[in-house]
């Protein structure tokens, strides 16, 4: 009688043919593909699969990069501000992949934000723009501001210390920043009162004939907008087509949403840019009328104590007609 086959994880067997675990390089796609939701409710993906290769220790980079963020999520850490890191940081990984570097070595790091690298080119095209923007072909660099360099060189750096990269001994080869106080120009008082002008005509230009259609049971297939004054009385206007949205777009060039957008711009001026008032408007709605000698405001009150204009002040003449003047009934 032959021998009983013998059991291949007996002690014996294993003894001579001892199991060896395969050394597996999978990563989880949970910690690959991250989702969150912004602030204004976006669905996001923290995808860090692009930023694979062959390289071991590219791979060990790429997972602590994604654990960190895990746990900074878990902690509720700021949606937005790690995936505005998170898209810096493929922007620079993607120029290493151009370049041939590696995006987790001095070398990458340098050419990036260094004394000469693509921030400083990109600072230096944005420091002499051209007199318009039509000026520019299609995929021309515009550059980008000095501020806008330091924020990236801020997330690249955060994200390359997550890797546990020391990245602080390279610093001493990357230039400072400035940082520029006023870094948009504010507008003339002249240009704001223009802007200021051409909102009001824009916005009961556009209201009265939509209050008349609605009143009238009428539906517009466009309008024409008036958005400025001559000084001969005549009037220069645009027209707005009433086009409806495909379904789960908005449509914000529509008549109505241009009217809304900017009352509300009105609106901000006249509060003084009061946040809290801004943001605070809600029902009830009280309509009120305020009549005085040869004049009659219109006005409503919204909660808590805000009150708008919303019709207009009429001064009467000879001819009994009448004159709009929104500063009067604002005073």
């Amino acid at each position: 009688m032959g021998e009983l086959r013998k059991s291949p994880l007996s002690a014996e067997v294993l003894k001579d043919n001892p199991i060896i675990k395969r050394q597996r390089k999978t990563i989880g796609i949970g910690l690959l593909k991250q989702e969150a939701k912004m602030q204004d409710k976006t669905l996001v993906v923290f995808d860090f699969s692009s930023l694979l290769n062959d390289c071991e220790l590219r791979r060990v980079c790429v997972v602590r990069i994604a654990k960190k963020l895990r746990e900074r999520l878990q902690d509720r850490a700021s949606v937005d501000s790690e995936y505005n890191c998170h898209i810096d940081f493929l922007k620079y990984s993607r120029y290493c992949e151009e370049t041939n570097v590696d995006p987790f070595t001095k070398r990458g790091f340098l050419n990036y934000v260094g004394k000469n690298g693509e921030l400083q080119k990109r600072m230096n095209v944005a420091s002499k723009p051209l007199p318009f923007t039509y000026l520019y072909s299609h995929g021309d660099p515009i550059g980008i501001r000095e501020n806008t360099a330091a924020i990236v060189r801020v997330n690249i750096t955060s994200i390359l210390k997550r890797a546990e990269v020391n990245v602080e001994e390279w610093m001493r080869d990357v230039p400072a920043f400035s940082s520029n106080t006023q870094p948009t120009r504010s507008y003339s008082q002249k240009e704001y009162s223009s802007l200021l002008r051409r909102l009001h005509l824009l916005f009961f230009s556009i209201s009265s004939q939509l209050i008349a259609a609605k009143e009238q049971g009428k539906e517009l297939e466009s309008l024409e907008a008036v958005f400025e004054e001559l000084d001969n009385g005549q009037v220069e206007t645009l027209r707005i087509k009433n086009s409806k949205p495909r379904c789960g777009e908005l449509n914000t060039t529509s008549p109505f949403n241009v009217a809304i957008a900017a009352a509300y711009y009105l609106f901000c001026h006249y509060t003084n840019f009061n946040t809290s008032s801004v943001l605070s408007v809600c029902h009830p709605i009280k309509e009120s009328v305020h009549k005085k000698a040869n004049r009659t405001t219109n006005y409503v009150s919204v909660t808590p104590c805000v009150r708008i204009v919303v019709a207009s002040v009429f001064h009467k003449n000879i001819t009994g007609s009448g004159k709009l003047d929104i500063s009067e009934a604002l005073s």
